[in-house]
């Protein structure tokens, strides 16, 4: 459980494993423990859930803050509020993932890239790297 503007790590206990299911994520005032969580009479609803469960499943680890970018608006300002979260691991390593081609043209929404339905999309990169002595030319 953690508080409005605190750090959460979701992490897998074994090296290899991923994140491979969010099955509780609600930020409120949720009632229950682990394994029993409830929704309380302030709740984020899905939205918590299905930010979490986008950004979250598939990796190793996964950092979070609880704030707007990750649990949606406040569902009740004034109100004490935490995220409860319950996730499963993978018995193993992580298949090769199947590229996806978004649906073009793409296009930016504040610092966001999203593709021609407005979704927001991860794209891979390339970090240019040099060691000592070498040139970035040398390098490429």
């Amino acid at each position: 459980m953690a508080t409005e503007g605190r750090p959460v790590l979701l992490a897998c206990a074994t090296a290899g494993n991923v994140i491979v299911s969010v099955e509780v994520a609600d930020y409120g005032t949720p009632t229950g423990y682990c394994g029993a969580y409830g929704r309380g009479t302030c709740t984020s609803g899905d939205t918590a859930l299905q930010r979490i469960r986008e950004r979250c499943v598939g990796q190793s680890t996964c950092e979070l803050v609880v704030d707007e970018e990750w649990v949606g608006p406040d569902p009740c300002p004034g109100t004490g509020k935490a995220l409860v979260l319950q996730w499963t691991c993978s018995d193993g390593p992580a298949p090769e993932p199947t590229p996806v081609v978004a649906p073009l043209p793409l296009s930016t929404s504040g610092r966001y890239i999203v593709d021609a339905t407005g979704q927001r999309m991860k794209m891979a990169a390339v970090n240019w790297c040099t060691w000592p002595g070498a040139s970035m030319e040398a390098a490429v």
